[in-house]
């Protein structure tokens, strides 16, 4: 449509990899271009004939930020604004278009997302696919106001890559997005170098500790992830307390039983334990070795503090009278397969019942039976089969769907307390849109595909 309908800014040069960032506060955009100059928008949405939308052209605006591409910003209510570019840097960039260059984040694929920001905190987060020593990709926290050449602090995540595997933001879960002392987790698909991985870092009292690895999310060596989305439930229905979820996918060889060895998207539970709080039979949550632990009594309150989580699978925790069994690894490395048939389980062997729940095979094990045993449901329960003695150990905290060619960012449109009320939003990277196209698609995954 011709103007008012819409208005067409040009950039004076070419726009790769810098997304528009809208401020709806003050109803303005931030756009970069890959000459290095960032753009300022005014008007955008709640335009008149007499105030219609501009780009700022004064006052410092446009701003020649760099002179490598930027990639999108992220503008802050200090009135700042944040933006890295393909060589690495990360800048702040007052409201007069003065910018500040960090110290060299990132020595591999450059800055290839928008920094996330904490304006309590006063933190702002890069993810950097190759750190200075070239063998680590890293997260480094820098101060909001920092200061010339600064590279703040870094953790490590996994493997560097040699300049063609990004590293994509993180998310910080509702422990950290909630907690008056800037404490919880934030998580990270990293080793953008190797097989991508599931990280969980801890941050406590705004300081990053040492990364935890999670699962690998895919058996395809340097394919990308997206990047990742954080959801917190407080209404679900089903487990009767709080769920949480995070979601990422992998462009290749997906390693959750719902993926087939694809590029896919998947959800992992990241329920947090809480203290003093009334667990019942069957209730999950992830503990501090990113293990999954099912409640096996009810009625009883956890402790004050976390107990001693033990690694082994199977393994029994006592908390203050909640006894927890632990169920393995939110998501095994290769993933729990479905039962199947005539098939020889050695003990402690996990799979996947008809009911989506965890099963393993008490010692010795055996050889199952020719057809699919009636699963018992209760977490604790025991199934016969063939000689076969299996042990419910709770519910899939995981699952897939396959994504041709992966997914871009993943967005939840809300949270409810019915099964399939909530949608997943993702757009594929790959073709498979017949009749309507041979690119990409948008996707709408319900909350029941992926819990």
């Amino acid at each position: 449509c011709s103007a008012p309908c819409m208005t067409e800014f040009p950039l004076g040069a070419t726009d790769t990899s810098s997304s528009v960032y809208y401020d709806y506060g003050s109803d303005t955009a931030f756009v970069g271009d890959d000459s290095g100059k960032l753009h300022q928008f005014t008007s955008v949405f709640k335009w008149t004939p007499t105030t219609p939308p501009a780009e700022v052209t004064g006052g410092g605006w446009p701003a020649a930020v760099s002179t490598s591409s930027l990639t999108s910003a992220v503008h802050a209510s200090s009135g700042n604004t944040y933006v890295g570019d393909s060589a690495g840097f990360l800048y702040n960039v007052s409201s007069g278009g003065g910018a500040v260059a960090s110290g060299q984040l990132d020595f591999g694929t450059g800055l290839t997302e928008g920094p996330i920001i904490d304006t309590v905190a006063g933190s702002v987060y890069a993810f950097s696919s190759a750190d200075a020593g070239g063998t680590n990709a890293g997260v480094f926290q820098l101060s909001t106001g920092f200061i010339a050449g600064d590279t703040g602090t870094e953790v490590t995540v996994g493997a560097a890559t040699a300049g063609t595997t990004p590293q994509y933001d993180g998310a910080f879960d509702h422990t950290y997005l909630y907690s008056a002392t800037t404490t919880g987790n934030l998580y990270v698909c990293g080793n953008p170098g190797a097989n991508p991985t599931l990280y969980q870092i801890p941050i406590t009292s705004g300081a990053m500790g040492t990364p935890i690895a999670g699962p690998i999310l895919s058996t395809a060596g340097g394919t990308p992830c997206s990047p990742l989305t954080d959801v917190y439930n407080s209404i679900e229905t089903g487990q009767g307390l709080p769920q949480e979820w995070v979601f990422a996918s992998v462009q290749a060889e997906g390693t959750n039983a719902g993926c087939t060895g694809v590029a896919c998207i998947m959800s992992f539970k990241v329920t947090q334990w809480q203290p003093s709080f009334q667990y019942n039979l069957g209730q999950e949550v992830l503990d501090s070795n990113l293990n999954i632990e099912v409640c096996e009594n009810s009625g009883q309150m956890s402790g004050t503090n976390p107990p001693a989580w033990p690694m082994g699978t199977f393994a029994t925790t006592n908390d203050n009278g909640v006894h927890w069994r632990n169920q393995g690894p939110v998501l095994s490395s290769p993933a729990d397969p479905v039962w199947t048939p005539g098939t020889l389980y050695s003990g402690s062997f996990e799979v996947i019942d008809g009911n989506n729940n965890i099963e393993i095979s008490t010692p010795p094990g055996g050889t199952s039976g020719a057809t699919p045993p009636a699963w018992a449901t209760g977490e604790g329960s025991i199934t016969n089969d063939n000689g076969i003695i299996w042990y419910n150990l709770g519910a899939n905290p995981s699952a897939g769907l396959p994504a041709v060619g992966g997914t871009s960012g993943i967005i939840i449109d809300n949270t409810v307390n019915t099964p399939g009320g909530s949608q997943v939003y993702f757009s594929t990277l790959g073709g498979g849109c017949a009749p309507h196209g041979t690119g990409g698609c948008a996707i709408q995954a319900s909350q029941t595909g992926l819990n």
